[in-house]
């Protein structure tokens, strides 16, 4: 009796272990049957896209600080245009003429605050009033950090369309910058060199109110790309203004 069970079950080993070689050869042979790659769906594409405007607004974008962003540049006839050159701290648009907060005597820059949002030298202020006021560096390190951000181009502007957590948007196109040519380009009397590229990243810088406190001679800009967008700027370049309300 014992002979023939072992027997027995050698024999049920030997077909069971036949069968599953089988499938293995089945399975690994088959060119018929490939391995087939899970399917991965590809995230939809952000939608930047916003509509032309040439009526001034403040658009609330749900930053935890509350502020209020203008729709368009300070000098602007719509949200597309980057609208006007300013020195920082100067109210009229850039010209030929020299800085008007150089020192020739100390040769260095007039001292004109820390910070300059609300005051005389506020462009935004001062042309358009009613609360506006130029941003701080710290507000456009919130409007980065707070917003969803892309490239778009609108009227033939490329720039940057900002949306908020609640979904509305701007636009801040890039305007580029005006430069002065020469090695002292703080120096006055040097002919201006207009540098404007609207299709460069590169070339797009908007004045916050806040100073450098280590240069006198520079303020902080906005520049995507660099810190959240902060970027030291020399006080006589021509850059364009957004203004906000809070």
């Amino acid at each position: 009796m014992r002979v023939m069970k072992r027997k027995h079950l050698l024999g049920m080993f030997t077909i069971l272990m036949v069968a599953i070689v089988s499938v293995g050869f089945v399975s690994c042979g088959d060119d018929d049957d490939p391995y087939e790659q899970p399917v991965i769906d590809e995230p939809e594409p952000k939608d930047y896209t916003i509509t032309l405007s040439t009526t001034r607004d403040f658009v609330d974008l749900a930053l935890p600080s509350g502020t209020k962003w203008a729709n368009m540049n300070v000098g602007a006839t719509s949200n597309a245009d980057p609208g006007g050159y300013y020195r920082w701290g100067e109210t009229s648009e850039f010209s030929k003429a020299e800085y008007a907060l150089y020192n020739e005597a100390t040769s260095e820059d007039v001292n004109i605050g820390r910070d300059i949002s609300g005051t005389k030298y506020d462009v935004a202020s001062v042309l358009w009033g009613d609360g506006c006021k130029m941003p701080t560096i710290e507000q456009y390190i919130e409007l980065c950090q707070y917003c969803d951000y892309g490239t778009y181009s609108l009227s033939g502007h490329s720039g940057y369309v900002f949306i908020g957590r609640n979904g509305n948007r701007i636009f801040l196109p890039h305007g580029g910058f005006m430069s002065i040519t020469g090695i002292q380009i703080f120096y006055p009397n040097y002919e201006d060199h207009r540098t404007i590229n609207h299709n460069e990243p590169d070339k797009h810088y908007y004045w916050s109110s806040s100073d450098n406190t280590e240069f006198n001679s520079q303020a902080w800009a906005w520049h995507p790309g660099f810190d959240f967008g902060k970027y030291n700027m020399g006080r006589s370049f021509g850059c364009n203004v957004r203004a906000i309300k809070e």
